[in-house]
């Protein structure tokens, strides 16, 4: 008789369920007790209860623990109905079941990997490499919308052409650069943009991809304190000035750093497997 242990991926969708009140408590079990059989292969308590514990603890009711029993027990009836008429001595079924276990294992295995070694110390010491996908500027601007503007116009104001909203644009330029000026004041009165004007024009802080393309090009190439000349998107003309620079927080910024250094990680795990583990090759019959 043999023993196996199983893990299944569970769809989620199985256990969509409310938990059931709880069960009456039920006589202790010992680990390596057989609480499933099909012809040689045994499944003990533990191994069941493994795979159990890719079900969500509040989940385990006793219809999930059912179905995870029909899960396996389905398995292992046609496993075992596969080896009766020597379906798994087909030597190109053997094969494929060979290659499908390795790929099975080595996925588990890289995975594993994956996790333990892109901790935190790996995680902030690619963040500290890569510093640059992460920058943001912090911002304010004044607005000058033109025809066709998804902003609306404001009470009591020209909706201007876009030669007018020019103009405008460099005119309020020509203010925001004058020795002195308010900035907060100028936005409040002139911007268009109602949710900075009342903050004096505020953008906060963004990064790439949180604004449109054309102020983020701009500020990118911008020094600090700098007031752009009129920027044109969609919604008008905007005169930007750049306030500060960073990068973004690390702990901010750590979910996305998981998945930017991936690749990295990935290569640096593969390449030491293949250091230790070098394959040979028929370079005659492959053609290399």
């Amino acid at each position: 008789m043999k023993s196996l242990s199983i893990i299944f991926l569970v769809s989620a969708c199985a256990w969509a369920q409310a938990p059931a009140a709880a069960p009456a408590a039920a006589p202790a079990i010992a680990d390596d007790h057989v609480v499933l059989s099909v012809g040689g292969t045994e499944i003990t308590k533990k191994a069941f209860e493994l795979v159990l514990s890719s079900v969500p603890e509040a989940s385990r009711t006793p219809s999930a623990k059912q179905s995870v029993l029909d899960n396996i027990m389905g398995i292992l009836q046609v496993a075992q109905e596969a080896r009766a008429v020597q379906f798994d001595k087909d030597p190109a079924q053997a094969l494929q079941l060979k290659l499908r276990a390795e790929q099975e294992l080595a996925t588990a295995y890289l995975v594993d990997q994956m996790t333990k070694l892109g901790d935190d110390a790996f995680l902030k010491d690619w963040y500290a490499r890569n510093q640059s996908q992460f920058s943001q500027w912090k911002a304010r601007h004044v607005l000058i919308r033109t025809q066709g503007s998804v902003v609306p116009v404001r009470k009591g104001m020209k909706d201007l052409t876009d030669a007018e909203a020019l103009a405008k644009a460099k005119a309020v330029r020509t203010k925001l650069a004058a020795p002195g000026a308010d900035f907060a004041a100028i936005a409040k009165l002139d911007s268009d943009d109602a949710g900075s004007s009342a903050n004096g024009g505020d953008l906060g802080f963004f990064g790439a991809g949180d604004m449109v393309a054309p102020v983020e090009e701009a500020v990118s190439k911008m020094k600090a304190n700098e007031i752009s000349e009129p920027i044109k998107t969609e919604f008008g003309y905007h005169v930007v000035q750049l306030l500060e620079v960073r990068a973004k927080p690390f702990e901010e910024a750590k979910e996305d750093i998981r998945q930017k250094s991936r690749t990295e990680l990935q290569a640096k795990i593969l390449d030491g497997i293949r250091k230790k583990h070098p394959a040979t090759v028929d370079q005659a019959y492959f053609g290399k």
